[in-house]
């Protein structure tokens, strides 16, 4: 019987080659939620915010309020993507649909268990 579980568990581990790195994703979330401040040291937000502001001055908008409302823009849309990022690799894939917030992340987690441990049980019949 333990072996038996020792041998589900390693199938398991090797089903999902990203669950040793999730607990380290997920630190970066909660640092980020606890700081939204933060992402301006994320690589590729600065940079991001730099080419907008290169293409607004290059149309003659240096300054202006379309500016600041593409900078903005820019700004937002960054965060939300990394944060997206972060949740995906930390395992937590969150959506709302009408209302209701699923919990993708967990959901699919048990699906992959269930399917796993499924083949594990089949392919240990032929052996016993």
């Amino acid at each position: 019987s333990q072996q038996l579980k020792k041998m589900a568990e390693t199938y398991l581990e090797k089903a999902d080659p990203m669950a040793k790195y999730r607990a380290g994703y997920a630190e970066k979330l909660a640092a980020l939620m606890a700081n939204p401040g933060s992402i301006t040291g994320v690589p590729g937000y600065q940079a991001g915010l730099d080419a907008v502001e290169r293409k607004m001055a290059s149309q003659g908008y240096l300054g202006s309020g379309n500016m600041m409302t593409a900078l903005a823009k820019q700004g937002g849309s960054f965060f939300n993507d990394y944060l997206q990022q972060l949740m995906k690799l930390a395992g937590v894939n969150v959506q709302t649909d009408a209302g209701k917030i699923q919990y993708q992340g967990a959901a699919d987690s048990a699906k992959l268990q269930g399917e796993s441990l499924n083949r594990f049980i089949y392919g240990m019949s032929g052996i016993i």
